[in-house]
């Protein structure tokens, strides 16, 4: 493996508090910042389904921000609106990524595949400190994920093959899309989002005796993911799955994840007992 992708939003970035602040920071309440994302994924159908023209992120957000505050029955002049749709390029990273990624990208290309435009990615790296090797991600194809030209156009922009490269998500969306085109697939736990309701389904990379700060996974070389394939829940080790170690090909980092742990897994599975699948672990060429 040659390359991770990430996904941004929710994956890196606590979108939800830094958008809270900046709502309260204008007078407008709380439950704003997510009745505003609830806007995202319409908008980008629009695009998408081809209703509308490629436009940036910023456009979009504008528009269901728009939305949001008519719904409201707020009005604000056009520079508060703007401050807002600028909040989404100052977003606070989630504790474990600067030097999760820092440590990934020692050996590793590190690069966002997010529906952020290069601008945006750009403002969100320097305002968090994210070592990013490149920005990719939808504007390179014009396109929004999961639509497969952003995967592809970012694998192809590294000059790198599709199974070279792990898309690094905390959205199964994301992970089923990637894989399906042959990329491999890895999962990031968020207490905070929406990747909780998915996380029973990894529950099983936690196996046997485990001090309660480790988390051992297992790896996938690619293919669709299915949340309710192999990998069945297992409640007593759940709580494991937001705390740990950084899983990196096969093996665990020492690093404390806070509120995420990356995944990622195999069709084959590890030792009994153990969670972990020495075969990948041992791997050059994953």
């Amino acid at each position: 493996m040659r390359a991770l992708i990430f996904d941004v939003f929710g994956t890196c970035m606590d979108w939800r508090t830094s958008i809270i602040r900046a709502a309260v920071r204008h007078g407008l309440p709380p439950e704003l910042a997510d009745a505003w994302r609830a806007q995202y994924q319409p908008e980008l159908e629009t695009v998408r389904s081809g209703a509308r023209p490629w436009v940036n992120l910023d456009t979009l957000h504008l528009i269901g921000l728009d939305r949001v505050l008519g719904e409201l029955n707020r009005e604000l002049p056009d520079r508060e609106r703007a401050a807002l749709v600028r909040a989404w390029h100052e977003l606070d990273p989630w504790p474990d990524v600067v030097e999760g990624l820092t440590r990934l990208k020692a050996e590793h290309i590190v690069a966002p595949c997010s529906n952020a435009h290069i601008a945006l990615s750009v403002n969100l790296a320097k305002y968090a400190k994210l070592p990013w090797d490149a920005i990719l991600g939808a504007e390179l194809a014009r396109a929004y994920k999961p639509q497969p030209e952003v995967y592809l156009r970012s694998v192809e922009a590294l000059g790198l093959r599709p199974h070279e490269v792990c898309m690094v998500a905390a959205h199964n969306g994301d992970l089923r899309a990637a894989g399906a085109l042959g990329l491999r697939t890895a999962l990031v736990i968020r207490r905070s989002g929406w990747s909780m309701k998915i996380s029973h389904h990894y529950s099983t990379a936690v196996q046997g005796r485990l001090p309660p700060s480790a988390l051992t996974a297992t790896t996938t070389t690619g293919g669709a993911f299915h949340p309710t394939s192999r990998m069945k829940p297992t409640s007593a080790k759940r709580s494991q799955l937001v705390r740990g170690f950084l899983v990196k090909l096969g093996t665990c980092v020492p690093h404390d994840l806070g509120r995420g742990a990356l995944l990622e897994r195999r069709a084959d599975v590890g030792e009994p007992g153990t969670g972990v699948n020495r075969r990948a672990a041992g791997d050059s060429t994953a």
